[in-house]
C-alpha cells in the first residue's frame, strides 16, 4: 500500500509534548511537585516530553513559595489568577449556559439559585 505522506527524515518530524493537567494541585505534596519538575524538564532531541498545567486555589501560590519548591516556581512560564465571581455573575453565566443548551427552562429559578449559592464564587463548581 502506497503512503501519501511525504517522506521526511526522522529529525524533521515534530511531536508535541504530552500535556498533563493537575487540578487541586495545592493538595499535592512537595515531593510530588518536585518529581513533576523533573519530569517536565526531560527532553528528547531538544524537545520537551511533557507540559504540566497546575490548577489550584490561592494555597498553591503560597506552596510554590516554599524553599524546596522555588526551582519549580521559577520554571512556571504563565500564571493566570482568576477572582471570585459575584452571585450575579454566576447566575448570568448559568443563564447563558442554559440558553446555549437549547432549553433554558430545564431548571427552575429555585434550583438555579441553589446552584449559585453552592458554587460560592467558583465558575467551575
Amino acid at each position: 500500500m502506497e503512503s501519501f505522506l511525504p517522506k521526511l527524515p526522522i529529525e524533521a518530524i515534530y511531536v508535541p509534548p504530552r500535556i498533563e493537567n493537575f487540578c487541586e494541585a495545592q493538595e499535592m505534596t512537595p515531593a510530588a511537585l518536585c518529581e513533576l519538575r523533573l519530569l517536565a524538564s526531560a527532553r528528547f532531541d531538544s524537545q520537551p516530553l511533557l507540559c504540566v498545567v497546575l490548577a489550584g486555589d490561592a494555597r498553591l501560590i503560597e506552596k510554590l513559595r516554599r524553599e524546596e519548591l522555588i526551582p519549580l516556581g521559577s520554571r512556571i512560564r504563565t500564571r493566570l489568577t482568576t477572582e471570585q465571581a459575584s452571585r450575579e455573575e454566576l447566575l448570568a453565566c448559568l443563564h447563558h449556559l442554559l440558553a446555549g443548551a437549547g432549553h433554558a427552562s430545564l431548571m427552575t429559578p429555585m434550583l438555579q439559585q441553589t446552584l449559585v449559592d453552592h458554587a460560592a464564587g467558583n465558575y467551575a463548581s
